[in-house]
């Protein structure tokens, strides 16, 4: 969504990150991820138990979390290691290529954007009580907090005095369609199409935590292709 609000940067992972720590000839250990920072990211694990690195080791780590379909694993360097009374907390180089993709998934800001790959369509009503077929437009972007569409002209007359409306659209790969109360937050030109800023109404949408999960799923799979396809171009 354009024109969106500044909002502060995140430093750690949303929602909550594991991280399955491997070490050449020891047990698997998992810990929480507290911060991500550029290509080091830093785990803490309860003492009891913890894995005991040395500085400089290698050691393999996937990550998991909700947000991910299938764990993401990559091969780091030990940097750092604190011990405290109930926890051990240590740090994990990676390599820059490897450092992206973590940056891309887990330091998104509450409203980065991701945009699909694909057509996707988008149906507008005035409510969950309008049964009419709805007015066609085109996903531009999507976010956390909100989305952009395209739609006509004949649109735009049929809108223009609305500012809540229902926006239902099925993401790609899923099954069940989103369909969430948007506040219309701005309107403007865009070639001969007009675009749409529009910003979730989380307490007027029904079922809105699942769907919120859904989108965020999805924009973590969208950054993580956009990212492997960037480093595959560059290494072209």
């Amino acid at each position: 969504m354009d024109q969106q609000p500044s909002s502060q940067s995140r430093t750690g992972p949303r929602p909550e990150v594991t991280a399955l720590i491997e070490v050449p000839g020891g047990p698997a250990v998992r810990g929480k991820v507290v911060k991500v920072d550029h290509h080091v990211v830093s785990v803490e694990f309860p003492r009891q138990g913890a894995p005991l690195i040395p500085i400089a080791r290698q050691a393999v780590v996937a990550f998991s979390s909700a947000d991910l379909d299938k764990p993401l694993s990559a091969r780091s360097r030990v940097i750092y290691r604190r011990d405290e009374p109930d926890l051990l907390h240590y740090e994990f180089q990676f390599s820059a290529i490897d450092g992206e993709t973590l940056n891309a998934v887990f330091r998104r800001r509450t409203a980065a954007r991701v945009k699909p790959p694909e057509v996707v369509g988008v149906t507008i009503r005035a409510g969950y009580d309008d049964t009419s077929p709805g007015t066609s437009s085109v996903l531009n972007d999507i976010s956390l907090t909100g989305l952009s569409i395209s739609l006509g002209s004949q649109g735009e007359t049929m809108l223009h005095d609305k500012e809540r409306l229902l926006i239902s659209f099925k993401l790609p790969n899923q099954d069940k369609p989103i369909e969430v109360i948007g506040i219309v937050r701005y309107r403007r030109m865009a070639g001969t199409m007009i675009r749409y800023g529009i910003e979730y109404d989380p307490k007027g949408t029904r079922d809105y935590g699942s769907q919120e999960e859904r989108i965020a799923a999805y924009m973590v799979k969208r950054k993580i292709e956009t990212v492997q396809q960037t480093l595959g171009t560059r290494a072209a």
